[in-house]
């Protein structure tokens, strides 16, 4: 099809289009790819939302690589409605280069020309990220990888603690945006889908607030393990409220160094500037280097965004095509990932490890890039542009797919590098002759993140029973990966559950709530005996909450939750049918004859009061009761005993 100012695209009912959107929407295994539409390599198709605009879709490598290599006629433009003209993807030619130049001299030269400490940022964060997650024994991929590069970004940007729901928010709404910006505004009306561009108001702002505040550490002498104060007025004054807050961010910055210097080995503190400390000199007058505080927050939050989107569809694309491969693959990906985290240190074998498992993701996202397309638009210089048999006129924008050129049995099983350019080319939008300033920030944490999940005991898929097949990794557009929960050995971690079931009160409420307290009352040395009897309850109480209209009862146990549920229906069930009595919405009774009924009316008390988030915390997570028992035994041997019929 050829096209110019005088020729209209006639698609007008968009079939074209919602074709490419069903492909694009396809889960694993379903028929179909989106790159067969494309003949000759470049697929015309009409805009969703961009009323009557074409679009371009670059699906051929050599010439995704040919417009790439040409910002004269075709621009980064379609980056500017994101963050502006002074977002650094937005720009062409000489200031782009000139301020990714000053970029890179801040990131790997530094004023200070201090460390960024990376690995062990990543070792902190990911710490950090696991700890929730594997309370339970599902836990969603993406986000745990969303909620490991947030803290990443967090410290090594140096934001405090306080700031990270904001940045969480702020960082959803950005990614959203680039890939709505990208190709989602061209597929898609779902007003659900469109991105809010004052949503990030609040954390420039905030931005703009910290890197004043790091300037002040600077010209105090504290915080940033670097500089004189040159940077920054000491003498202008401050409110209270800034006085604290910059405070706390100083102690969180000397826990921060504290804690790169455990993992390093060292005697104290390492010299660690955070890079809004970095990027917060006053301008030098040097190229590419932003003027303004807001050219300057629209920097960070362009770099935190890059890091967060990618890595936590980099995570997703690597765990779910290593689970999905061979037991061959997987078990070497395990073996280095047991490695990587081997509590040694950073000795030769973990680095070797560590080398040999970024090649393996190299290759998984060569062949699957977590930035799918990257956008052009034809530059306002010259005639229409030649592409594929396409005469494309100024102000057309281009979707340029990166990756494999087509989905074959070598790409999807990874095993074969993308044709841009080898393993390395085009795996965060990048790619000879176009490279991502945020690689090197990013796969230290890729793959850190990617060892602790792969080392997890049983870690596998989570059966659908709707659908009944795996639930495998999807993404929006083929471009945002959308939740991936996984299962995992629990056991390993935390042996203890939480039982937190709250029950009704009948009606009149002062005097069922009696009777209920006179039957604890009675029944407790009953209660007492099941329980140590049992051997996996390690603590259980009842408490009269709400004006005494509701009945709690929270335990910490060992185990399968039916079992645990179903031996007190046989052990204790007369009990329970007393109190049961004196409570609303009972179960079948007698309890010992319905324990099926019993354990599933407990698990719905259960599962409207879990722990929020299923946080519990033990100090003695991998021991059950009978383990305790055993190790407590010869203190109580040495013990005095207790009198004739007491119980210890």
């Amino acid at each position: 099809m050829v096209i110019d100012d005088t020729t209209r695209f006639r698609a007008d009912d968009h079939a074209l289009t919602d074709r490419l959107l069903a492909r694009l929407e396809a889960g694993p295994g379903e028929p179909g790819d989106w790159r067969e539409l494309a003949d000759g390599g470049v697929l015309m198709f009409k805009s969703r939302t961009e009323e009557g605009a074409q679009v371009a879709l670059v699906c051929d490598p050599a010439l995704v690589r040919q417009v790439l290599a040409d910002p004269q006629r075709f621009s980064n433009e379609p980056y500017a409605a994101i963050g502006g003209g002074g977002f650094m993807l937005a720009m062409d030619g000489t200031p782009h280069a000139e301020q990714r130049g000053w970029v890179q001299q801040q990131l790997f030269g530094g004023r200070a020309g201090a460390p960024l400490w990376i690995g062990q940022l990543a070792e902190i964060a990911c710490a950090e990220a696991l700890t929730l997650p594997l309370k339970r024994a599902r836990f969603d991929l993406v986000d745990l990888a969303r909620q490991a590069a947030l803290r990443f970004a967090g410290k090594l940007f140096g934001l405090p603690r306080s700031d990270h729901v904001l940045l969480m928010r702020s960082m959803q709404y950005l990614y959203d945006g680039l890939v709505h910006q990208i190709i989602g505004r061209h597929v898609n009306t779902d007003p659900q889908q469109a991105w809010r561009r004052s949503s990030s108001t609040a954390l420039r702002d905030r931005i703009k607030a910290l890197i004043a505040d790091h300037q002040s550490l600077a010209g105090t002498g504290t915080g940033t393990g670097t500089g004189t104060g040159a940077d920054a007025d000491a003498a202008v004054p401050v409110d209270v409220r800034t006085a604290r807050r910059r405070q706390t961010l100083h102690k969180e910055l000397d826990t921060l160094r504290a804690d790169i210097a455990r993992l390093t080995g060292g005697a104290g503190p390492v010299a660690f500037t955070p890079l809004c400390a970095r990027f917060g000199t006053r301008p030098q007058g040097q190229a590419g280097e932003p003027q303004s505080p807001d050219e300057r927050a629209a920097l960070v939050i362009g770099l935190i965004g890059g890091v967060i989107g990618n890595v936590q569809t980099s995570v997703a694309i690597v765990i779910d095509r290593l689970l999905a491969g061979t037991g061959t693959e997987l078990r070497q990906a395990v073996r280095l990932a047991q490695a990587v985290c081997a509590p040694a240190g950073d000795t030769p074998g973990a680095k070797a490890a560590r080398d040999e498992l970024r090649g393996c993701i190299r290759t998984i996202l060569a062949a699957q890039p977590p930035v799918a397309f990257v956008p052009r638009r034809v530059a306002g210089i010259g005639a229409p542009v030649e592409l594929g048999g396409q005469r494309l006129v100024r102000g057309t924008d281009l979707i340029l797919a990166m990756g494999a050129p087509a989905r074959s049995a070598a790409a999807a099983s990874g095993s074969a590098a993308t044709e841009l350019g080898g393993a390395e080319a085009a795996i965060f939008g990048t790619g000879r002759p176009h490279d991502c300033i945020g690689q090197y920030l990013i796969e230290p944490l890729l793959v850190r993140i990617t060892a602790e999940v792969l080392r997890l005991p049983g870690l596998d898929f989570v059966w659908n029973d709707t659908d009944r097949r795996l639930q495998r990794l999807q993404r929006r557009w083929a471009f945002k990966a959308l939740p991936l929960p996984l299962q995992y050995a629990r056991d390993s971690r935390l042996v203890q559950q939480p039982l937190c079931v709250l029950m009704d009160v009948k009606e009149p409420v002062a005097e069922h709530a009696a009777a209920l307290q006179a039957v604890i009352g009675y029944g407790a040395p009953v209660i007492e005996r099941s329980l140590r009897e049992a051997r996996h309850v390690h603590f259980a109480w009842f408490l009269l909450l709400d004006d005494n209209r509701k009945l709690a009862l929270f335990t910490t146990y060992d185990g399968d939750f039916d079992a645990y549920i179903e031996y007190f229906a046989n052990a204790v069930g007369d009990l329970f049918d007393t109190l049961f009595e004196h409570l609303a919405d009972p179960p079948p009774m007698p309890v010992h004859q319905h324990p099926k009924e019993f354990v599933a009316k407990i698990r719905a008390y259960n599962g409207r009061n879990a722990p929020v988030g299923g946080y519990l915390f033990s100090a003695h997570p991998t021991l059950r009761v009978a383990d305790l028992d055993n190790a407590a035994a010869p203190w109580r041997a040495r013990a005095r005993p207790l009198p004739d019929g007491a119980t210890s």
